[in-house]
């Protein structure tokens, strides 16, 4: 029991002891926990637990939350998006420059993160040989691992439990991440271009596209960095799936679950490129709704002194 205990306060002080090289308090509430903490920490989101602590003893507030961490400022998130920007500007498809900075700019957290899912995808497809192999063992017969005892077979599914566990929350995390860097660059560049706009540029643009930029279209980044990542892991994921029903089961059944997989997937590929072709009509008509909505705010006092509402309703 002794030994048990000392085992588990050695794993708490792993968690909650800070890298070797941060010289700040990790639990200090004017520094993100991130700042300081070590890779066991942050890849169990250990460091999110004194703000759970204290949401249980009171309700949380706005100055309960650590401001962000050094590395989701906008200062240097900025920095590295001009010095991507200016790097993609030289290539030859300026048309890509934007889409390839933003890519530079994330990249590190990206590709953890691509790391992580597939990781979680291998232990998903994996979890079902294991319970196989479980109910071989149980019906006294062989299964593919060699394992003649239930004690490994339990302790290897509970380890592709745990290992799927993690590898999807901790890439999930770094997905919600790095949409939110991307999210801060982009709301951030729409305010700087502005500024730097000439008084004739000016002109050509209105309120309504600036609001969209940098809110519908910064949030609709946001989603794809959440989801986007799926449009290539979900696929593998179906190979995968395929391969293994072949394997275990026949190659026709493989072949069918292939052709069904292949129908299903054109039909969400037209489906979403009609969803794509309305949502661009639809963005050109939002822009000049928000434009107007935001001219009678400012003007409200005149539309309601001249009684304008039902004209102005009906133009909205």
């Amino acid at each position: 029991m002794t030994k048990r205990n000392d085992e588990s306060v050695a794993v708490f002080h792993a968690l909650e002891t800070p890298r070797s090289d941060c010289h700040e308090p990790p639990l200090d509430d004017s520094h993100h926990p991130l700042d300081c903490a070590n890779w066991l920490s942050v890849v169990t989101l250990w460091w999110i637990h004194p703000l759970l602590k204290r949401g249980y003893k009171e309700p949380l507030e706005e100055t309960s939350v650590w401001p962000l961490a050094t590395a989701d400022q906008a200062h240097g998130l900025q920095e590295r998006f001009d010095a991507a920007w200016r790097k993609a500007g030289e290539k030859k498809r300026p048309s890509w420059q934007f889409v390839r900075a933003l890519a530079s700019t994330t990249s590190g957290t990206m590709t953890l993160a691509v790391l992580l899912l597939l990781s979680s995808a291998s232990f998903s497809l994996f979890q079902p040989m294991v319970i196989k192999a479980i109910i071989r063992f149980l019906q006294d017969q062989d299964n593919m691992f060699g394992i003649d005892s239930g004690y490994p077979l339990a302790v290897l599914l509970g380890a592709t439990s745990f290992g799927f566990a993690t590898a999807n929350n901790f890439g999930m995390f770094l997905t919600m991440r790095a949409g939110c860097n991307a999210r801060m660059v982009i709301v951030n560049t729409v305010y700087q271009k502005i500024l730097r706009l000439s008084a004739t540029a000016r002109r050509t643009m209105n309120s309504g596209e600036v609001i969209t930029l940098a809110s519908v279209d910064s949030e609709r980044i946001l989603e794809a960095y959440m989801i986007g990542l799926w449009t290539v892991i979900s696929p593998t994921m179906l190979v995968g799936l395929c391969i293994l029903l072949g394997s275990q089961m026949n190659v026709y059944v493989g072949l069918a679950a292939a052709g069904a997989i292949v129908l299903i997937m054109y039909q969400a590929v037209t489906t979403s490129r009609a969803i794509g072709q309305f949502r661009r009509r639809i963005s050109k008509l939002s822009a000049e709704r928000v434009k107007v909505t935001n001219e009678v705010l400012q003007g409200i006092r005149v539309i309601k002194f001249y009684g304008w509402e039902d004209a102005i309703q009906e133009k909205i």
